[in-house]
C-alpha cells in the first residue's frame, strides 16, 4: 500500500522562504522538476518524494508530514463550513 500526502504550500513556502527556482530545487532534492511542480500544485506524493523534499530543506520528515496533514485538515473543516 502507498501512502500519499498533499503539501504543496508547504513546499512552495520552503522552496521561496530559500530563493529557490524550482529547477534548483529539484537539483537539491536529487528529483524531477517535474515532480516539483506536481508537489507545489497539490497532486499527491509518495513517501519518497516525501524524504527528498524533507532532506532538501533540511527539516524532519515528520514535520513535513504534519504540516502537510494539518492543512488538509483545516481545508477540510473550511470546506464544511
Amino acid at each position: 500500500m502507498r501512502t500519499e500526502y498533499r503539501h504543496g504550500e508547504r513546499t512552495r513556502d520552503l522552496r521561496a522562504q530559500r530563493g529557490w527556482t524550482q529547477e534548483h530545487f529539484a537539483e537539491v532534492a536529487r528529483i524531477d522538476v517535474r515532480t516539483v511542480q506536481r508537489l507545489e500544485r497539490d497532486r499527491t506524493a509518495g513517501a519518497e518524494a516525501v524524504l527528498a523534499v524533507a532532506v532538501a530543506f533540511g527539516v524532519e520528515v515528520k514535520e513535513q508530514v504534519e504540516t502537510a496533514l494539518d492543512r488538509q485538515r483545516i481545508k477540510s473543516e473550511d470546506q464544511r463550513l
